[in-house]
């Protein structure tokens, strides 16, 4: 427990309580800033995950296509609703499966169903770093 009687949330599947705890009128600063220290852990394990994958180059990947493409997730400037939904984002992309490097991984292998794991994942990088050359290609 932290200070003020509000529980740490561990689990990403409950940030919506840690939402729904926000929008209660009478609360003590104390929990308003536990609650605000849990979702930017959250928010930071989010931009972790998303760091490995554009590292490793796997932005192949389905959750980095459904909500990394955006970019990084960041509440800087963002107030009320555009905060809420980046916090939904983050929370949805930390829930995705092919997230991990390890998911990500394991997906092509289903995927490419017999292909050796390695070559394919080679191969969709080389296609990743051909895409800006055939779009330049196509465009001139």
């Amino acid at each position: 427990m932290a200070r003020g009687g509000v529980k740490i949330v561990k689990d990403v599947n409950k940030i919506g309580e840690l939402l729904e705890a926000l929008s209660k009128p009478m609360m003590k600063a104390s929990d308003v800033a536990a609650i605000n220290k849990q979702i930017n852990r959250e928010l930071d394990n989010a931009r972790k995950r998303w760091d490995r994958l554009v590292k490793n180059g796997l932005q192949f990947t389905e959750a980095f296509k459904r909500y990394g493409f955006q970019g990084r997730f960041s509440l800087k400037g963002k107030e009320g609703q555009e905060r809420l939904a980046e916090i939904q984002r983050a929370a949805r992309f930390l829930q995705s499966s092919t997230s991990t490097i390890s998911g990500a991984i394991s997906s092509s292998k289903v995927d490419t169903k017999g292909l050796n794991a390695k070559q394919a994942l080679t191969k969709l990088k080389n296609v990743n770093k051909l895409m800006p050359r055939v779009v330049d290609a196509i465009v001139d």
